[in-house]
């Protein structure tokens, strides 16, 4: 090719394009839309947005944390806005192209070849410009209004790797298709398909590889790490960048012209061949990386399952010595102490990371052979029963982190929206193992092991261990562990611990840290009172330190804050107990200390707080440390661990500079008044929602790792026996979870354990059972011990006090609780754990009747309560009253119960109800009313009754449809729609809770509706009278029936006063048009009127609103909520 043409080409294409009136149309619209999408409030996306604030800068946390955040977004940006541009520009050049016969037969100096290249340069030229010009501007944005994100290099990077390939192939492939259709408007609606059908579709298929934006693919920079996954980005990138070239040498085949020479076919081919087969092995090695990772989790989830059971051996004493090694890897050495617990014979294996090969072991100085399978380690060697040895390991290596997260299926770990947040894709590292950074959580084995760290469920069993840790690191580098730390001299750290630990982590990089201690404000010193002083670190990349500017407070103040803040969550958190009353010296040294400037109340704490102190009820560690990592370390949830193991043994690993806390302000308060507000809220509105609500928290350090009850036959025992002890700060009736009703579902036919086995199960559909199960277990306990309920508090106090960081198995712990409360808890759990049904209780006649003197006014008045209950189920069922009195209700009996409210109930309230917390009934509780009627009889009695005596009321006349019954049915309204073609039919019914503007007819559960065992009925806002649901049943006979329908309270009686329901009634001969007009007073059963019917009878309602418009102060005029419930037919004797 001739260099001279192809430059006159690229000269004439590029001015050509740069004069045209779209490029100029296309640059200031994609300023603009640059500007408002990327700087104001339209970034938000979800949220309702005004002019106002559509005219304010404003950019979310996610795309201010990390410096690569805006240039991302910039090309992000950019692809979409230049896959437009190239398209029309493409379609508008092909137009110069359509010659005539004679004019193809004339010669020029410029070959096909030289003149597709020159147009293509041309227009690279443009876009290239285009492209740099929107950066500029973002920059200056960036640099003026947000400088602590800015990064130039990052924009230089994404340009080069991310728009440019783009630009690359969106040319390419827009020149070959409209080289192959000559007609402009086809051929731009087949170009626009084309890219946007690979776009959108390559994003989810092969990984992303065929996706030219690379959209799903992790692309953010780490302060510690770089780049999320940059071997895996490049392949693509590169793999993208030379299929844009062959497509662009395969458009020179069909020009519209005779070539200058007659082997340019054979040499386009050629060419577009050799780059073809370039981007298809970049795009074999990017895949190869993926099914290699798959392959190799699925061998080492084998090797697990090969070698699973229970671990006879457990290590007491493990003393590390790590140094770093040049190459990013590590050398260690483990002085371990092994002991055989059993009364059996066992084999030595352990668990050490893949990664990490093995130089020596000795056992008792001498040294021993073994063998390797992966991240297996079966040594030599057999332990007698209760025998121990002392065994010295020499490893070294990398650690590889497909051994972590095993118990993800692949489809969850594999799926783009993992560590992702909108267009930011982060990364999915488990560990880290680089010359500059290392992170190491328990899960990667990078110590050895006697307990396998893999469990399909997520919650591996647990070794309680004396650990101590020596690091020998970069002395421009912290080392970061739990425990004690000492600095022994510069590059070597040690930390060591004063009781067991169920693991330890490691992490080392460039930090700063900050320390506060918090000390109990009546103690002068951290001396006087060690076991209340808790040592808290915060560990920091240096570049991130003008995040803590906002919390540049007093050191007591925010010690202070936080101490209290601590406090409160171990009162919610730990063990804890009514408060007893002062001694005579305790209140003695309430007087002394009351100088009349702090309350009364205040100094009793005081006082309290210097009793024995009692390590199970405050937190369990002497410090807590929070770590920044890389943006690219996730961790996900667990069945057992909701956050995941982001807590681990008093150390919380927090997302870089918080990045995935979407609604986290980083703005510094100004004015004094700001401050002090600041000050007031710092810990309810800033710091509560990460470290104790959100992905942060250190709730998981206060129970479940603290002790262990190991068991083979129920592998979830520890985290049940934790739910129901705890069971008391959720008693009260909640709205009830939309997963509870799939739940009791599952569980009417299949038991726990079987839901423990069945993979099929998603976590949060098995998290539910377990709720639901853990509810039932805690009801049979506190019923058949009949005790005090801070009976139950006070022997699990007693058990953590004398096993706290200790293995006790489930057989010790069942002979605890049986010395304690005379229950036989292991017979009890084998029966709950495999019993298959849920109990059906129905509840007449409740009511709740206030029976002290009238005339006394008092706001917890002594009541009665007095009600029916039949069990219509196979299994045993309880009812329980608000202040938690209980009775088991065998199958297929019925009770009277008249009981008055204890007068020391473990909670106040003046909410009454009945509950059957575990039950298929929903809701599950029935509100309860205070009565003030005179009741003679005030004694308390239960009363055996039959189904006969409960049922009595029972009309035989009726027939009665309920919302929840086959014969109801929404009508699909009439109409062809195209969707329709590619929607699979979904039978699934999701209840709801929210009644309000539902579009379309809505199942919601509430307790004001008709039904059992589910109190339900379908809900939706009244429109055109197009959407209708019917009631159908065949009659028992012929004749007059007259038909109610059931009106529950509206939900809104301010918007809904009076309502109006068109309803249609067949008779089995002709059609009824019924229009009925209700008061929001009006509840029940609501008559339609008397009908003649044949067997055949159906009634129809339909959406129509109401004809009166009602306007209400804060709805305006709005359309009236319709409820359909259910339909009664009463025979009419003739």
């Amino acid at each position: 090719m001739n260099k001279d043409n192809i430059f006159i080409e690229t000269l004439y294409e590029f001015k050509r394009t740069r004069r045209s009136i779209l490029f100029h149309i296309f640059i200031t619209l994609a300023i603009l839309g640059l500007i408002f999408y990327q700087f104001t409030f339209l970034s938000k996306g979800n949220d309702a947005i005004s002019i106002k604030n559509l005219l304010q800068f404003y950019q979310d946390w996610p795309s201010l944390a990390l410096a690569s955040a805006i240039p991302f977004k910039s090309a992000y940006y950019f692809n979409i806005i230049q896959l437009i541009f190239i398209a029309c520009c493409a379609v508008n050049n092909s137009r110069s192209f359509k010659l005539g016969t004679k004019e193809a037969l004339h010669t020029h100096s410029q070959g096909n070849n030289e003149i597709v290249a020159g147009n293509f340069l041309g227009l690279l030229l443009v876009i290239t410009i285009l492209n740099w010009i929107l950066f500029a501007t973002s920059i200056l944005f960036n640099a003026i209004l947000y400088p602590e994100s800015f990064r130039l290099s990052y924009y230089l990077f994404y340009w080069f790797t991310l728009t440019f390939p783009a630009s690359i192939y969106f040319l390419g492939i827009s020149s070959l298709v409209t080289r192959f259709i000559r007609h402009s408007g086809i051929s731009l609606m087949v170009l626009l398909l084309t890219l946007g059908g690979i776009i959108l579709g390559g994003a989810t298929l092969f990984h992303g590889v065929l996706d030219p934006c690379a959209r799903n693919i992790p692309n953010m920079f780490s302060d510690f790490t770089g780049h999320s996954n940059l071997v895996n980005y490049l392949l693509q990138r590169g793999g993208i960048f030379f299929t844009g070239i062959s497509f662009l040498v395969l458009s020179i085949i069909p020009f519209p012209r005779i070539p200058n020479y007659n082997r340019i076919l054979k040499n386009s081919i050629g060419i577009a061949c050799f780059f073809l087969i370039l981007a298809s092995c970049l795009a074999l090695f990017y895949l190869n990386l993926h099914w290699k990772e798959k392959d190799t989790r699925e061998i080492y989830r084998q090797v697990y399952e090969k070698y699973a059971g229970p671990s006879k051996t457990r290590i007491t004493r493990h003393d590390l010595h790590v140094k770093e090694l040049a190459d990013g890897g590590i050398s260690a050495s483990s002085h371990m102490t092994i002991k055989n617990k059993t009364s059996n014979e066992a084999p030595l294996i352990m668990y050490l990371n893949p990664g990490l090969k093995i130089n020596s072991i000795e056992i008792d100085g001498q040294e021993i052979s073994f063998r390797k399978e992966h991240q297996i380690l079966i040594i030599n060697k057999k332990l007698q029963a209760k025998d121990s040895c002392h065994v010295t390991m020499k490893y070294k290596g990398k650690i590889e982190n497909t051994i972590c997260n095993l118990d993800i299926i692949p489809e969850k770990h594999d799926s783009p929206q993992v560590n992702s947040l909108g267009i930011y894709h982060y990364g999915n590292f488990p560990a880290f193992c680089e010359k500059d950074y290392k992170l190491f959580p328990i899960e990667c084995i990078w110590y050895p092991m006697c307990i396998s760290p893999y469990s399909r469920l997520g919650n591996p069993a647990i070794n309680f261990t004396r650990y101590s840790l020596k690091v020998e690191h970069d002395p421009k580098l912290t080392a970061i562990s739990q425990g004690y730390t000492t600095e022994e001299k510069e590059g070597i750290t040690s930390f060591h611990f004063k009781h067991d630990m169920p693991g330890i982590s490691l992490c080392i990089g460039n930090y700063k840290k900050r320390t506060l201690m918090l000390l109990p404000r009546f103690f002068a010193d951290t001396t006087s009172m060690p076991n209340y002083t808790t040592r808290l670190t915060l560990y920091y990349h240096p570049r991130h330190e003008y995040l803590l500017e906002r919390f540049d407070l007093e050191e007591d103040k925010l010690a202070s804050i936080l101490l209290n803040a601590k406090q409160t969550i171990e009162s919610k958190e730990c063990l804890s107990f009514a408060e007893k009353d002062l001694t005579a010296e305790e209140l003695a040294m309430v007087n002394t200390l009351n100088d009349g400037i702090l309350p009364l109340q205040r100094l009793k704490n005081i006082v309290l707080a210097k009793r024995d102190f009692d390590p199970i009820q405050h937190y369990p560690y002497y410090w807590q440390i929070f770590v920044e990592t890389p943006c690219n370390y996730h961790i996900y949830s667990r069945l057992v661990q909701p956050t995941g193991e982001r807590e681990q043994g008093g150390m919380v690993f927090i997302p870089e500079k918080l990045y995935s806390i979407t609604k986290y302000n980083n703005r510094k308060p100004q004015t004094e008044k700001e401050k002090e507000q600041f000050n007031l809220f710092l810990w309810p509105i800033t710091l509560k929602p990460i470290f104790e609500d959100g992905i942060c928290s250190i709730i998981p350090a206060f129970r479940g790792r603290t002790f262990y009850i190991s068991t083979d036959e129920n592998p979830i025992i520890n985290n049940i026996i934790n739910n129901i002890i705890f069971q008391d700060k959720n008693i009260l009736p909640q709205e009830w979870d939309v997963g509870e009703v799939d739940a009791i579902a599952y569980l009417k036919n299949k038991s726990l354990k079987e839901a423990l086995h069945e993979h099929s199960l998603s976590s949060e559909k098995l998290q539910n059972i377990i709720h639901k199960k853990s509810a039932e277990l805690w009801m049979y306990i506190s019923q058949q011990i009949q005790v005090h309920r801070d009976t139950l508090k006070e022997f699990y106090h007693d058990f953590l006090l004398r096993n706290q960081f200790k293995e006790v198995p489930a057989e010790e712990f069942y002979q605890q609780f049986y010395q304690w409360t005379n229950l036989r808890l292991d017979s009890l759990i084998d029966h709950w754990y495999n019993t298959k049904q849920v109990p059906r209780l129905e509840i007449r006649n409740a009511k709740v009747i206030k029976i002290e003197d009238p005339e006394e006014q008092s706001f917890y008045p002594e009541v009665l309560y007095s009600f029916s209950v039949f069990n219509e189920s196979d299994v045993p069922g309880i009812v329980m009253t608000t202040d938690l009195q209980s009775w088991i209700i065998p199958p297929h009996e019925g009770r009277e119960i008249q009981t008055k409210e204890l007068k020391e109930p473990p909670f106040r309230t003046n909410r009454y109800y009945l509950n059957r917390p575990f039950s298929q009934n929903f809701p599950s509780y029935v509100n309860l009313e205070l009565e003030n009627n005179v009741i003679k009889d005030t004694t308390c009695k239960i009363t055996h009754i039959d189904s006969i005596t409960f049922w009595k009321q029972r009309n035989e006349n009726e027939i009665i449809v309920d919302n929840e019954d086959p014969g109801f049915r929404i009508v699909k309204a009439k109409g062809f729609k195209l969707l329709s073609l590619f929607q699979k039919e979904n039978n699934y019914k999701a209840y709801y809770t929210n009644y309000r503007q539902q579009k379309a007819w809505t199942p919601v559960i509430n307790h004001h509706f008709y039904g059992s065992p589910i109190q339900s009925a379908y809900i939706k806002q009244a429109d055109a009278g197009k959407q209708k649901v019917e009631w159908n049943t065949e009659l028992p006979q012929k004749g007059k029936y007259e038909v109610f329908f059931y009106h529950p309270s509206p939900q809104d009686k301010v918007k809904d006063p009076r309502q109006e329901f068109y309803y249609s009634v067949f008779d089995g001969t002709q059609e009824h048009e019924v229009v009925i007009h209700v008061n929001h007073d009006e509840i029940g059963w609501i008559s339609l009127g008397v009908f003649h019917f044949t067997k055949e009878a159906k009634v129809t309602l339909c959406d129509r609103d109401r004809k009166e418009k009602i306007e209400s102060k804060y709805y305006g005029v709005a359309p009236q909520e319709l409820t359909a419930d259910a339909i009664k037919w009463v025979r009419l004797q003739e």
